[in-house]
């Protein structure tokens, strides 16, 4: 991740590893990278919005596009999951994704959010996430522990009403309010 990010490499060279990460072993790495991403840019000294002006907003577009192949919706899924560890690119991030917001997976990465990034970003994220949720194909127990804890977590840092679009989504998946004390 740190040779794609920061080792002065052009941006020929940038996109041939990228592409190769999309396409070694007929796309079997793709998922894997992206939850690499994700892990990676959740590190304190890595800048996301960096990272996102340099190559992952182009890759994440090229991505949502097919380019270089068609994305499964896992992968897609932790593209999405990048959104709250990029800095000041969060909206950028958010607007890339436009309508087509994958649903959480499984293995959801979100948790332990950065300090302030609610503060700055609440509402935005708010509403991203509660895409994600609409976008689930299943609310599986792992998904329904990261819910509970992004509700806490808002309810927490901005307040009960902030939550509130959260709570309706899973509600509309069929989570009852209990589920999410």
């Amino acid at each position: 991740m740190s040779v794609v990010s920061f080792a002065g490499i052009g941006g020929e060279e940038r996109q041939q590893l990228l592409d190769k990460s999309v396409r070694s072993h007929d796309g079997e790495y793709a998922e894997c990278f992206a939850e690499a991403t994700v892990r990676f840019l959740r590190e304190d000294e890595v800048d996301g919005g960096e990272v996102w002006d340099i190559w992952l907003s182009a890759h994440i577009q090229n991505r949502l596009a097919g380019i270089p192949r068609n994305a499964k919706p896992e992968e897609l899924a932790y593209w999405a999951d990048v959104i709250p560890y990029l800095g000041a690119a969060i909206s950028a991030g958010i607007a890339v994704f436009g309508q087509n917001v994958p649903g959480f997976v499984d293995n959801v990465l979100v948790h332990d959010l950065p300090a302030g990034v609610l503060s700055a970003h609440g509402l935005d994220l708010v509403e991203f996430f509660a895409a994600r949720i609409r976008n689930t194909a299943t609310l599986g127990f792992e998904i329904q522990y990261r819910i509970r804890d992004l509700v806490d977590v808002i309810e927490q840092e901005l307040d009960e009403t902030a939550a509130e679009p959260l709570r309706a989504a899973a509600r509309a998946k069929g989570l009852s309010d209990d589920a999410l004390l």
